[in-house]
């Protein structure tokens, strides 16, 4: 059970959402302390802020990260708010440049800041690729590090070229992508 002692006015909402409008503001995340629990608040004033046509985006805290601590959502609404327009912006212009036939049949994913994949569609926001580059380059690195390239210059020759010798190196290489595909099936039962 929710007690209510106060609820929001939407008229005042919308005084405050008018002056932001005015002073350039054109993304809003909505944070309220008890939405975790009651979200009808925030929708309150997300359903005014949406209404007035003048922001890029809107994030209520209860949508993007539903946990007890405000702090934490905040900071996550505001990411989203921040992020998710030029995240759109940035797919729109990535899709542009598919033509039909790829654009039906090829499935687009985008790393998470979890390093999960997610589509791009619209429920893709901000709050969730914050952190994709460190992820996608820690596990991009790790996947074709590991297998293609030496991260190291053994003989300091400084030349970057392959210093394989007679497929001494490649042998080895494949006697440890077998060790690997052992350890990882070990982890994943």
């Amino acid at each position: 059970t929710v007690l209510v002692s106060r609820r929001p006015e939407a008229s005042t909402a919308r005084s405050i959402l008018e002056k932001m409008a005015s002073d350039g503001i054109r993304s809003v995340a909505v944070v309220m302390m008890h939405s975790y629990a009651y979200a009808a608040h925030e929708r309150l004033v997300g359903d005014v802020a949406a209404s007035m046509k003048c922001f890029s985006h809107v994030s209520l805290s209860s949508d993007v990260m539903p946990m007890v601590k405000m702090v934490g959502r905040g900071h996550t609404a505001c990411a989203a708010a921040y992020l998710t327009p030029k995240i759109a912006s940035y797919l729109a212009s990535f899709r542009a440049g598919f033509d039909a036939h790829l654009a039906r049949r090829v499935r687009l994913d985008f790393m998470k800041s979890d390093g999960g994949l997610a589509p791009a569609d619209d429920d893709f926001g901000g709050h969730h690729a914050i952190l994709s580059g460190p992820a996608g380059g820690v596990v991009g690195y790790a996947k074709t590090a590991y297998r293609h390239f030496r991260n190291d210059d053994d003989d300091g020759d400084n030349d970057d070229g392959d210093d394989r010798v007679d497929g001494e190196e490649e042998a080895n290489d494949k006697e440890n992508d077998k060790e690997n595909d052992k350890d990882n099936d070990k982890e994943n039962d």
